[in-house]
C-alpha cells in the first residue's frame, strides 16, 4: 500500500524504466530518475526547472504538447516507437525505440496533483 510520496519515489527511483513527475500544467519537473535524465541528456539540475527549458534532445521536444494535453485533459496519452539516439561509452550511438506513456495522478478530491512520464524500451519487451 502507498502511504506517502516517499512510497512512490522509492518505487520510481529503483524502476528500471525512466520516470519523471511534473507538478505543474506547465511541466515544472519536481523528480525525475537516472534513467530519464539520461534520456534527456540532463543531470540532477533538470529537478526544478520547466521540461522545455532543460530538454537536451531535439528528437523529443515533438512530443512535449502531448504531456501538456494529457495535463489538461486528465487522459492517458501514448507515443510509441520513439527512435532516440543514446551515446553509450561502448558506442558512439546508439538507437533505441520507445513508447512514452503519461499517466494522471489525482489528488483525494479528484483534481490534478502531478503527472508521471514514463517510457519502456521495445527492445527489453
Amino acid at each position: 500500500m502507498i502511504r506517502s510520496d516517499k512510497d512512490i519515489l522509492a518505487v520510481l527511483t529503483s524502476s528500471m524504466d525512466a520516470c519523471a513527475i511534473y507538478d505543474s500544467a506547465d511541466l515544472h519537473i519536481s523528480y525525475a530518475n537516472t534513467s530519464m535524465l539520461k534520456l534527456w541528456n540532463c543531470d540532477q539540475q533538470a529537478i526544478g526547472q520547466h521540461l522545455e527549458d532543460c530538454m537536451q534532445r531535439e528528437e523529443l521536444l515533438p512530443y512535449i504538447p502531448l504531456l501538456k494535453e494529457a495535463w489538461r485533459y486528465g487522459k492517458k496519452q501514448v507515443a510509441k516507437k520513439i527512435q532516440v539516439r543514446l551515446q553509450s561509452e561502448v558506442q558512439s550511438a546508439l538507437i533505441d525505440d520507445y513508447t512514452f506513456e503519461y499517466y494522471p495522478l489525482l489528488n483525494e478530491k479528484g483534481g490534478n496533483l502531478r503527472y508521471i512520464s514514463a517510457n519502456d524500451s521495445d527492445s527489453r519487451k
